[in-house]
């Protein structure tokens, strides 16, 4: 059984909309010591998290979608990442998230889907 392209299409929309959701909803649940911890390792591999961004926007914009929808998937993610990184920079008190959510994260996904 294959899928179809618009199934292929419509998945993968889905995940580049839910994975930054999740993100911002775990900032906003989470204590402040698990979120800390999270930063470490996210700053830690930080390579692996560019490379599946970038592996994410270059999949993203290759689906067979209008490209008014992929443009506003685009800016909810920016939306989304941003407001995750200022909840969990608001709540642990570290610099580095903002930057690196944004740097490592959001245009490396924007450039490879452009």
């Amino acid at each position: 059984a294959r899928a179809s392209p618009r199934f292929v299409a419509s998945a993968t929309m889905m995940i580049v909309v839910c994975g930054p959701t999740l993100r911002l909803i775990q900032a906003l649940v989470c204590s402040p010591a698990e979120l800390a911890r999270d930063v470490d390792s996210l700053a830690e591999g930080r390579l692996g998290f560019l490379t599946v961004c970038v592996a994410g926007g270059a999949t993203f914009g290759v689906q067979p979608l209008p490209t008014t929808r992929k443009l506003l998937a685009a800016a909810y993610v920016a939306c989304v990442v941003t407001c995750s990184a200022m909840a969990k920079r608001a709540r642990t008190g570290d610099d580095r998230m903002p930057s690196l959510q944004l740097l490592h994260g959001f245009l490396p996904f924007l450039a490879s889907f452009l």
